[in-house]
């Protein structure tokens, strides 16, 4: 519907769409994204880092790369490149796969060796409500956000000339940066958590 409204007004459309977005933002408002920071948040309120009862696998960009991929885009439109658009310009934003109990073991590790928590082995989550109070999200949301994975391949942005920097083994390598921004920004400052609070009928 987007896109065949923007030709009807005589745009060129293009779609970017981020999956799980990491690392610190540079702008003069929000600076963290939700998923990450979200455990991290979860992990100091707890003392404790908690994982789910069941593995998935997400698949996940850092902001910096996801910017580049915006500037490559803009970018080619102004210099009027032959590049993808309309519905054929749907650029998912995937830079590496993100395996969650990989990522909450070295959250553990890196919380334990600051002193932020009691043990660097997680545990799991006692239960859906536990959770999405620690981590501050709808239980309803839960498993959206944070239960709910799958694999893929995006092939499109590589296409035009995007190559990410940041790759997992680089991610895992910078777990403690994450725990860091968290420590010194504290929550994001978004409205999206707001809303789905909204949306159920509950304040936050």
């Amino acid at each position: 519907m987007v896109i065949e409204h923007a030709q009807a007004q005589g745009v060129t459309p293009f779609v970017i769409v981020p999956s799980i977005v990491y690392g610190r933002g540079t702008g003069s408002w929000n600076q963290l994204s939700v998923v990450v920071p979200g455990l991290a948040q979860a992990s100091l309120k707890l003392v404790k880092v908690y994982k789910f009862d069941e593995n998935i696998s997400l698949q996940a960009i850092h902001i910096s790369d996801l910017t580049a991929l915006y500037y490559r885009i803009i970018h080619a439109a102004l210099k009027n490149e032959d590049i993808p658009s309309g519905k054929e310009g749907y650029n998912f934003a995937v830079a590496h796969e993100m395996d969650m109990r990989e990522f909450q073991d070295h959250l553990a590790a890196a919380m334990k060796a600051r002193g932020l928590v009691s043990s660097d082995k997680p545990e799991v989550y006692p239960g859906d409500e536990f959770a999405a109070e620690a981590i501050d999200v709808p239980v309803e949301f839960l498993s959206a956000l944070y239960k709910s994975g799958g694999n893929f391949t995006a092939t499109r942005p590589q296409s035009i000339g995007w190559k990410p920097e940041w790759n997992k083994e680089r991610f895992l390598k910078n777990v403690d940066v994450e725990i860091e921004d968290v420590i010194e920004l504290g929550k994001a400052k978004i409205s999206l958590i707001d809303s789905l609070f909204a949306a159920v009928g509950r304040p936050r």
